[in-house]
């Protein structure tokens, strides 16, 4: 169980890099009227536009 707990922050990583990213970041889009997901939806905005922008 010790080491699953150790494991646990690296899948959450793993996650966020695959599926994970796209899913906060259609979720920040869709709710960024609404404030985001706290600060993830916002950051995820700031990516797009800089993207866009230049």
């Amino acid at each position: 169980m010790s080491g699953y707990l150790v494991l646990a922050p690296s899948g959450v990583v793993v996650w966020l890099a695959t599926g994970g990213f796209s899913f906060f970041f259609w979720f920040g889009v869709v709710g960024g009227g609404v404030g985001g997901v706290g600060g993830g939806g916002r950051v995820m905005r700031g990516r797009h536009h800089r993207f866009c922008f230049g």
